[in-house]
């Protein structure tokens, strides 16, 4: 029984695809963030993404009559109105306005992640892993 259970293992463990993390690697950084009005933040630049970055879990907030969003790509936007490239973006409408996600996002190589606050402040709560 041993044996099986032993050649069983193994033998899983060749089919398992490359991109399987282990359980304490998966959204292992974390940045909790508060913007000003028209603010950039740069979370990861795109000379560090070497490996690719899964996006794990994301929250946004924006505040009464602004927008808050989270962008990919090779270099930062710039505010206010440059919004190439969004992955998630959030109104804050007359109230503002919060939104969560758990979806895994694929960044590749070379790419770097961004928070701007357009027209009023802004939050990100954000983990992801490489």
């Amino acid at each position: 029984m041993r044996n099986m259970l032993c050649a069983l293992l193994l033998c899983s463990a060749a089919i398992l695809p490359a991109t399987v993390h282990a359980a304490d690697s998966v959204g292992v950084n974390y940045v909790n963030y508060h913007l000003n009005a028209n603010q950039v933040i740069e979370i990861v630049a795109p000379a560090a993404n070497t490996r690719g970055i899964y996006i794990r879990s994301t929250a946004l907030t924006s505040y009464a009559g602004g927008a808050t969003a989270l962008f990919a790509d090779t270099s930062a936007p710039s505010p206010p109105g440059n919004w190439k490239r969004p992955i998630f973006v959030v109104h804050g409408f007359a109230s503002g306005n919060d939104y969560n996600s758990s979806a895994s996002i694929y960044v590749p190589v070379g790419q770097g992640l961004y928070v701007m606050a357009q027209g009023a402040a802004g939050a990100i709560n954000m983990s992801w892993d490489e």
